[in-house]
């Protein structure tokens, strides 16, 4: 069976079609985007994940699609670079420094200083907040449910 070809038509001002010519299929099009794509050198995350290079160009340290939001609010609440970025991600502990749990780590600062202190899981740093870390605070709960 022999391929059709698909024009496309334009109509011009005294309503007469002209043909502008031959344009590839939609599957086509995505069929040499992915050819291109898969041509294209691989980036590296900190993570160890690999991904293809974004389309735009970047200076700086790429992160994969599971980290990219993580690291532009990283920069944006901390104003830290990407290098102290990637850093915090290889850095990442299995669990919370408090705790041991896996679940939902969250990146723990300073609010007084706004100093960088590690990874807590949310609760851990949730009730550091609830305190609002004050150390004195901690050692009369810690008293008061030791029951002294």
């Amino acid at each position: 069976m022999a391929r059709t070809k698909i024009y496309t038509a334009h109509v011009n001002f005294k309503g007469k079609k002209h043909y502008i010519g031959c344009f590839p299929t939609k599957q086509a099009r995505s069929g040499a985007m992915r050819k291109f794509r898969e041509s294209q050198p691989l980036e590296m995350c900190p993570c160890g994940v690999e991904f293809p290079r974004p389309l735009k160009a970047h200076v700086g340290i790429q992160f994969c699609s599971e980290h990219k939001t993580w690291a532009y609010w990283i920069r944006y609440r901390y104003g830290l670079a990407d290098e102290l970025i990637a850093a915090l991600l290889v850095l990442k502990p299995d669990g919370c420094f408090a705790c041991g749990s896996h679940e939902r780590l969250s990146f723990d600062h300073c609010h007084a200083t706004g100093k960088a202190r590690g990874w807590l899981c949310r609760s851990c740093n949730l009730v550091l907040g609830m305190v609002e870390d004050d150390v004195e605070r901690l050692t009369s709960l810690i008293l008061y449910l030791k029951g002294e």
